[in-house]
């Protein structure tokens, strides 16, 4: 089962029913009680009088405020939970009022953060109103609709669905979350990939081991003698008949199969300004890239320092009963060091729909995160990067400690590829040239318009 997938069977989002502390009943007592004080220190029975029907008026309206609260039920149905960009999600809220009162006002809003609307760019566009006012009779029933197109990839929040009430007075007003949230999965851009044979099967060209770790037993290279310990396979026989003395095959070194991608996702490792932006693209053309080895039975990985929006929205805690709007949603941290301890995503290299779906998942919740730089991730991961596929990594400048890192994979033995992702064609001259000295390939993809054409010319000859 995959992390999305526990993350939405988990049951610890009910609410618990605890009752908030009412201030404006507090101020109410205290202003009763002083006027309570005053009419007797003057004798005034009309103003005691008055004071009773205040504070009676008062606890009244707060208690059927507080039933109103407690029979209003709320249903929410998204149409889908899985979608790609630009696609629409219709949400469908329905009100009820299973009590015997009607409900004289109720404000409702299905609560969708702010930065995901109105952000610079905005990831999300809401179609329709997400709030509304409404009445509800004994027994009624209410629908509110509204769609929410998704700009941009990611893991957004819908909900908690919130409700605002009060007696028609003024007198009382109580806040309640109806609904828990639900979370809508946006899929990367994926684009198809030009540059690839798909009929060779190999989707990164003929690019040879360093050193000869694998054999390829249906290429021979050559005979030589017979060395002690050869099984009985390696034995050619006609070379054997042919000199009278026992000669053995050499097979070629096999070719490297697959990638590992590896993707920057440190804010520091991009242009100043432009973090968000080249992420994004980065993110894309590595689906793009798991796109096309999946669809070549090629097998592929994924090693990335972001952070996932799962591991965020378990941080995020609702107030089932809150004292205002503001306090609906909140954050929640037991350890204030832990989000820049995460560990690195990884997933190691493997074929099929599944392994495809899981790295599409990943890459739609990768978030960027201060924690792992660059240099950090490939020291903490080095021993997993597996050397007979080639690691193609993504970065978005190239630095000291970014280019040490890298030198370190290749003197491993990882067939390094780098994807320079920056729009400058200077840098990355000078990078290329840089890279070049440890025999590193270099590729450039310079804006999303170079998206599908960023690995032409891949094969490694």
């Amino acid at each position: 089962m995959s992390t999305l997938s526990r993350f939405r069977e988990r049951k610890d989002w009910e609410p618990a029913d605890r009752p908030a502390t009412d201030k404006v009943l507090v101020r109410w007592s205290v202003a009763a009680g002083l006027l309570l004080l005053v009419s007797l220190t003057l004798g005034s029975a009309p103003l005691a009088a008055a004071t009773y029907m205040l504070l009676a008026a008062a606890v009244a309206a707060r208690l059927l405020v507080r039933y109103w609260a407690a029979q209003v039920l709320a249903r929410r149905e998204c149409n889908r939970v899985e979608v790609r960009i630009g696609d629409k999600v219709a949400v469908n809220v329905e009100l009820h009022n299973r009590g015997r009162l009607a409900v004289p006002w109720l404000m409702v809003e299905d609560l969708i953060p702010a930065s995901d609307l109105r952000g610079a760019p905005p990831r999300l566009r809401l179609h329709g109103s997400n709030t509304a006012f409404v009445r509800l009779p004994r027994g009624g029933r209410k629908r509110i609709f509204f769609q929410i197109e998704c700009l941009q990839r990611g893991f957004y929040r819908i909900g908690p669905l919130l409700a605002e009430m009060g007696d028609p007075f003024g007198l009382q007003r109580r806040y309640r979350t109806l609904m828990s949230p639900q979370y809508l999965l946006v899929y990367p851009k994926v684009v198809a990939l030009e540059g690839y044979d798909i009929a060779a099967k190999r989707p990164l060209g003929e690019m040879r081991l360093a050193y000869q770790l694998f054999e390829d037993p249906t290429k021979i290279a050559g005979i030589r003698p017979y060395q002690p310990g050869d099984p009985p396979r390696r034995i050619h026989w006609a070379a054997t008949a042919r000199t009278g003395q026992f000669q053995s095959k050499v097979y070629e070194p096999s070719a490297l199969a697959g990638a590992t991608v590896i993707l920057d996702m440190a804010p520091a490792g991009y242009p100043a300004g432009q973090a968000y932006a080249r992420s994004e693209l980065a993110v894309s053309a590595a689906a793009s890239l798991i796109h096309a080895l999946y669809l070549m039975n090629e097998p592929f990985g994924l090693i990335c320092n972001g952070r996932d929006a799962v591991d965020r929205a378990r941080e995020e805690g609702w107030d089932p009963d809150p004292l205002h709007r503001l306090a609906a949603v909140h954050v929640e941290l037991a350890d204030p060091r832990a989000d820049r301890q995460s560990a690195p995503l990884i997933l190691l290299p493997q074929r099929g729909p599944q392994q495809f779906q899981y790295a599409l998942e990943t890459l739609a919740r990768v978030e960027l995160h201060e924690g792992l730089s660059f240099s950090e991730l490939i020291r903490e991961t080095l021993p997993r990067i597996p050397l007979e596929t080639a690691a193609v990594v993504f970065i978005g400048m190239l630095t000291a400690e970014t280019a040490s890192a890298l030198e370190l994979m290749r003197r491993r033995g990882v067939r390094v590829v780098v994807i320079f992702n920056h729009p400058s064609e200077v840098d990355f001259a000078e990078a290329a040239a840089r890279l070049a000295d440890f025999g590193i390939e270099t590729r450039h993809l310079p804006s999303e318009e170079f998206l599908a054409t960023f690995c032409n010319q891949y094969v490694y000859r």
